[in-house]
This record gives structure tokens, sequence and C-alpha cells, in this order.
């Protein structure tokens, strides 16, 4: 909540303040090309609960300037520079995760990639020098963690690995986004994953995996591991629903329900 970044002198070992951001600090921050500016990530106030935010601040004036959008509905989890005057940032914006590029000196950002097009969400990536080409991490509902390629300004990407194959002699269940409303009228988002070999009008166990929030979400990707079994459950006859946002911090135990899609 109360990190804030300084500069290090080598010769003398002194320590000077650079930013000075109202909240929570991202681990991620990167000097311009010419070491003039610094982009980090960041909250917006103090009470935010993640580092939503992406800044640029000028060295030797100490001007910053907020480069998000206003009202950003999503979270700023890292940001890199991609030429001098240019901010590449990689966002999660519901259960999807994107790229945009945005002018160091503020402006309209560009996405340049969506994973709602690829169906691949993805997170960590990796540039060719000149900026043309990326390798990927990302997964999708039926895909785990493998490595992609992309050629910058394609929509679509191409996997390069297949590390789990026995997976296509597997049955899966389908994982389908959600949309629902609280009672504030907040459109909140969640995935379910219907059972292997659902059959519409049959009733089904429901069991609810919630994550507790308020920091941190599930994405449309690859949700299944060793402590939140959704696949396994889906192959066992169980509908599993993942809720995208709690509002509140909650220790529950996994109880089984019954399975009813919003509005009927």
């Amino acid at each position: 909540m109360f990190k804030k970044i300084y500069l290090l002198d080598l010769k003398s070992q002194r320590l000077e303040p650079l930013t000075d951001n109202p909240g929570k600090l991202g681990k991620s921050h990167h000097f311009s090309p010419d070491g003039s500016k610094l982009v980090y990530t960041a909250a917006l106030y103090q009470n935010d609960h993640s580092e939503s935010q992406v800044y640029v601040i000028d060295i030797k004036t100490k001007e910053q300037k907020n480069l998000t959008i206003p009202g950003f509905r999503g979270d700023v989890e890292w940001a890199v520079w991609k030429d001098p005057s240019t901010v590449l940032y990689y966002a999660s914006e519901g259960v999807w995760s994107t790229l945009s590029l945005v002018p160091a000196s503020g402006g309209k950002r560009e996405i340049i990639l969506d994973s709602k097009a690829t169906g691949i969400n993805f997170k960590a990536a990796s540039f060719s020098n000149d900026s043309r080409y990326a390798a990927l991490a990302g997964s999708s509902p039926q895909i785990p963690s493998e490595l992609f390629y992309w050629k910058v300004g394609q929509e679509q990407v191409k996997q390069l690995t297949n590390l789990n194959p026995w997976l296509s002699q597997r049955k899966l269940g389908k994982q389908e986004v959600i949309r629902y409303k609280a009672r504030d009228g907040l459109e909140i988002e969640g995935l379910l994953v219907y059972p292997v070999d659902y059959r519409e009008g049959q009733a089904y166990p429901l069991i609810v995996i919630v994550h507790g929030g308020p920091d941190s979400h599930y994405s449309n990707s690859w949700i299944t591991r060793y402590s939140e079994p959704g696949q396994v459950l889906a192959g066992e006859g169980y509908a599993v629903f993942y809720p995208i946002i709690v509002q509140y911090r909650v220790w529950s135990s996994i109880r089984p329900g019954r399975l009813q899609r919003p509005g009927g």
C-alpha cells in the first residue's frame, strides 16, 4: 500500500524518491530506451485493491501522466516500452486479456491483441527486437498453458507446443461465460463448466468455486487445477460455477447446489 519507487545514485548511494503513487504499487516498472522516463503500474486510489493503472513519469521534472482510460474496468498487470514514445501494456478486462498501445504523452489507446477474438487468454509475452513478432504463453477452456506465436497485426495466434496430447482423448465439459446483475445493478461475469454429456432440461448438482477476492479473478481460459478441479468434477456429473467478481472477502466451503441458469 505504501511502496514507492526510488532512484539510487550508484556513486553516492543516495536514494531519491521518484513516484508519489497514492496506492498499491505494481511490480512492473521500466526505463524508456533513452532513460528519460519511467513506465510503471499502480493503483488509482489508496483503497484500490489492485494496481489497475499505467503511469509514465519524467525522471527530471517528476511530471506524471496516467495513460489509462477513465473508468477503466480492468487491471493493467504489466507495461513496457515499444519504442521511446509508445507504451505497450497488458490488461485483464473481465474474462479476457488485451494488449494495447498508447502514446507515452497520453492519448487514445489501440488494442492490438484481444483474447476474445483469438479464443486464447495469454499472460506472458516476449517480443522480437523489431516488435514485429511475439511469443505468448496462453490457454483456453480446452487447452492448458501452451506457447503461441503471434505476428503483430494479425488477429489470430498460432499454437507452437502441445504439452498434453492425451487431452485430445478425453471428454471435457463445455465452458461458458455467464453474465448476471447484482442487487445494485452491477453486471457480474462468471464461468460455468457444464457436466460432460450435459443434456438440456436435465437437473444436475452444482458446485460453486469461490476464489475469495477481491484481488485476482478468473479468466475464460483453462481454470482446472489441483485445488479447483472444474473439469474433474464435470467428468463426475457436476456443473461447476466460478464467480469472476467477488464484492467481499468470503471464506466458504464448497457446498453442492442445483444447476439453474439465470432467468430459468
